[in-house]
């Protein structure tokens, strides 16, 4: 089994699920895969997006496997899921550490 959580590499995101490919190798031969694309440079409404299409895509197409086809759309709503919340969280810690300190008792004197 392999881990679909991101991890942190060179103050990047890492993700194992790009390291192999359910029904072939043909995005891993690519300068950049699809999905890495995708990750790096959509928004979190364009990546739901992608999500609703990939599910679309492989629970409605009729091939010889759709088990593999299933398992096709879950790879990739998993790192669009691990994404969402990688991106939910550094926003939070983002917004933490930028929130105004409270205002000193020198802003209420007369």
């Amino acid at each position: 089994m392999h881990s679909t959580d991101p991890e942190e590499e060179n103050g990047k995101l890492y993700y194992p699920n790009l390291d192999y490919q359910i029904g072939g190798g043909h995005y891993q031969k690519m300068k950049i895969q699809p999905m890495r694309f995708c990750l790096a440079n959509m928004s979190d409404e364009e990546l739901r997006g992608v999500m609703k299409y990939v599910n679309l895509k492989y629970h409605w197409r009729d091939k010889d496997d759709p088990i593999e086809d299933v398992d096709k759309a879950q790879h990739y709503v998993d790192m669009i899921q691990k994404e969402l919340k990688h991106r939910k969280v550094r926003v939070s810690k983002e917004s933490a550490e930028n929130a105004p300190t409270p205002a000193s008792d020198t802003y209420f004197e007369e």
